[in-house]
């Protein structure tokens, strides 16, 4: 997985406003400001789940997410779209939602994502 940093900016200042975790190749753009691979075995803890209620198109929806374990990130909002490129990130079963096991596997603690 890649984490970048993106700027919120209409003129692509060149501050972080946010992260955004994908999986390979990642996004591009003006906005983003930089490219990290994540380590395997990164923790990555659920804060909450954003869902888009204007969204046109659909999509949008997000999950807000913390990495315990990289203090370099913990100084702006952290978020993993539900799906990127044509893969589900999440996926959601008989009313529950779950990270796609393809891409993240549990821990053994109680805020195993």
């Amino acid at each position: 997985m890649l984490i970048h940093g993106v700027t919120l900016d209409a003129n692509y200042k060149k501050v972080v406003d946010v992260y955004s975790i994908t999986p390979r190749p990642g996004i591009g753009g003006p906005e983003i400001l930089s490219q990290d691979q994540l380590p395997v075995g990164t923790s990555v803890r659920v804060v909450r789940v954003l869902a888009c209620t204007n969204c046109i198109f659909g999509g949008g929806d997000r999950i807000e997410v913390e990495l315990p374990d990289l203090a370099k990130y913990a100084a702006h909002r952290t978020t993993i779209e539900f799906s990127f490129g044509g893969r589900d990130i999440l996926l959601k079963v008989g009313g529950k939602a779950s990270l796609n096991s393809s891409l993240f596997e549990k821990s053994g603690g109680r805020d195993a994502t």
